[in-house]
């Protein structure tokens, strides 16, 4: 019996870590003209587990871009058309509509950090540049406004260098996005509940 008791006191005390462990994931975006690469770290226990994926965009066949997916320190890597990408979030927009307020509840609880925005383009033509700087400065000054107030982003720096007399791209994008691993469990709990009360495991639906 006293084993059974210990056995429930681990167990309680494992998952209250759980509840309170810190979901971070960091994301860098590198463009450089034709080259691009997006590096995601996800962090667990302050970085003491670390899974690093490396993604990027290449044409592996003529008029076919495909996103190539590594992970790094190993030897895994796999390959996703992007029209099969396209298909499978139209799949899931469809599919996962009726989840959309548990969705916004798990978007409440995230706490974006940390956003760096290093741009540098040049269109050759000097209006052009000069209106599409101006068009980007006042988009990216919206986009920050809004992660203040709905994700409580603490730090957001844009640095934006034209080129008037050249073609240029070279974009580092960065951020730290952090959540509670238990508000992901919870929110898997309710889109499993919500899937068994209206009928989709089972084989039955109510409406």
């Amino acid at each position: 019996m006293s084993g059974l008791i210990y056995f429930f006191i681990v167990l309680m005390v494992v998952l209250l870590i759980v509840i309170f462990i810190n979901f971070e994931l960091d994301i860098k975006i590198r463009v450089q003209n034709k080259k691009n690469n997006i590096f995601l770290i996800i962090r667990l226990f302050k970085g003491l587990i670390r899974i690093r994926f490396n993604l990027s965009l290449e044409a592996l066949e003529k008029g076919a871009l495909h996103l190539i997916i590594r992970k790094t320190d190993s030897d895994f890597e796999h390959s996703l058309k992007l029209e099969e990408i396209f298909d499978m979030f139209k799949r899931s927009r469809i599919k996962y509509t009726k989840f959309s307020g548990h969705l916004k509840y798990l978007a409440s609880k995230i706490n974006i950090q940390n956003l760096n925005v290093d741009m540098k383009f040049g269109l050759r033509d000097a209006a052009q540049t000069a209106l599409v700087y101006g068009s980007t400065i006042t988009i990216l000054s919206s986009i920050k406004a809004y992660l203040l107030n709905k994700f409580g982003l603490k730090n957001f720096s844009i640095k934006l260098i034209p080129y008037f007399n050249d073609t240029k791209l070279d974009l580092v994008l960065g951020c730290i996005i952090n959540i509670r691993l238990g508000h992901i469990i919870i929110t898997g709990i309710r889109m499993l509940l919500h899937s068994i009360k209206g009928g989709d495991i089972g084989g039955s639906t109510s409406y």
